[in-house]
């Protein structure tokens, strides 16, 4: 071997480990989760689009892996998105511990918790409680929509939050939740807790659920929210005037 084919060949492999040195880390597209976060309290529902959501995850190994992200009120519709970073996990591939590894063979990351600001989230059924991670799983996208219930800011103190009071056009800032503003005999405050509209004379009886979802192979209660001021529960009177398409009703 002459001196010019020993530098080459020095060369080559010097490219060689450079290049492998280079591609030790694969990045893999993202999996993708998504959905609402629906607030309930007292029949009311508030889609939150501020706060801080934490997601974590585990392994049957026993790995964590923690993902934090803004809440954003995306399309109108939407409350967050949370891309779970991946390298790909193969022979002689480093992976980094900031990412979750994607390899040929699946793995399950079960959700140990979802908090938003520190506030447990739970799942809105039916959505899983797993994620399956694998190379054949690649840049997966999932919806999960989350509920939360815990007191919202009440900057003046009357029992109801800032939120509401600015949806009905009400004092935020200065205590109103003793006002009567329909003469309905319901306070601001009894309003919010019956969850009815302040502004609407309650007294007229009104049905608040407008549909009830039943999913494949399941039994729902067909559980009706109704308001009237002036009305004992008792007192009401209910009229089934059809039956549900492509499922059956039990008494």
């Amino acid at each position: 071997m002459n001196a010019k084919s020993k530098i080459t060949a020095t060369t080559l492999i010097l490219l060689c480990a450079g290049f492998t040195q280079a591609w030790a880390k694969v990045p893999e597209p993202e999996t993708v989760l998504y959905g609402k976060i629906i607030h309930r309290a007292h029949g009311h529902e508030l889609r939150l689009t501020e706060g801080a959501l934490t997601w974590t995850l585990r392994d049957q190994q026993g790995n964590y892996f923690v993902r934090e992200t803004m809440l954003e009120d995306i399309h109108g519709v939407f409350s967050y998105r949370v891309g779970i970073p991946h390298q790909a996990l193969s022979s002689g591939l480093r992976v980094d511990t900031s990412v979750v590894p994607l390899g040929l063979a699946e793995s399950v990351w079960e959700f140990v918790s979802i908090e938003v600001d520190g506030h447990p989230a739970t799942l809105i059924w039916p959505e899983t409680d797993f994620l399956k991670i694998a190379q054949n799983f690649r840049a997966a996208t999932h919806r999960v929509d989350l509920l939360v219930s815990f007191d919202l800011p009440d900057e003046d103190g009357d029992g109801i939050p800032d939120w509401w009071e600015k949806q009905y056009g009400l004092n935020w800032q200065s205590p109103d939740g003793h006002l009567d503003m329909s003469g309905d005999g319901w306070s601001n405050l009894e309003a919010f807790l019956n969850g009815a509209d302040p502004l609407r004379d309650n007294r007229a009886p009104l049905i608040l659920t407008t549909s009830i979802t039943a999913y494949g192979e399941s039994r729902n209660g067909v559980w009706l929210r109704s308001i009237d001021a002036d009305t004992p529960p008792q007192g009401l009177e209910y009229t089934l005037t059809g039956l549900p398409g492509g499922g059956y009703l039990y008494f």
